[in-house]
């Protein structure tokens, strides 16, 4: 019986810690970023130029601001906890020769959640859809 209230709670403050360990807070997503892949329904791309995409996280307005390969874009945020949302997205319509901007708009518009691999990357998520993002040096 022991054994078993022992396992519980070592459970239970995992539990409770994992979920406050990925809780997305201001310090986390301030900032410049660099996208560098993008992942839809099991293809992966990834961005192997200099001038890759860009999104700007302004916590104090909660505003975004970034480049795609063709266009420039602006947006608001809201977060909770590990949730996020984008709304007001408006952005230059350029033509583009390839889909990547419709890609990084389609997850942004839709994105449900961000979570982190250590303080420098980033991963924007709508269900199997991501951005990769990391700071840049």
């Amino acid at each position: 019986m022991k054994i078993v209230f022992a396992v519980a709670v070592t459970a239970l403050l995992f539990f409770s810690w994992s979920c406050t360990k990925h809780k997305i807070t201001n310090e986390k997503i301030e900032g410049k970023w660099g996208i560098i892949s993008l992942s839809s329904t099991g293809i992966r791309q990834y961005f192997l130029y200099t001038d890759t995409p860009t999104i700007h996280f302004n916590t104090v307005a909660k505003t975004i601001e970034g480049r795609t390969f063709c266009n420039t874009y602006t947006g608001k945020f809201k977060i909770k906890n590990r949730d996020i949302s984008f709304h007001d997205i408006v952005a230059t319509e350029n033509p583009c020769k390839n889909d990547t901007d419709g890609g990084i708009f389609y997850i942004l518009n839709h994105a449900s959640n961000i979570t982190f691999e250590g303080p420098n990357r980033m991963y924007v998520n709508y269900r199997d859809w991501f951005i990769e993002c990391v700071r840049p040096n």
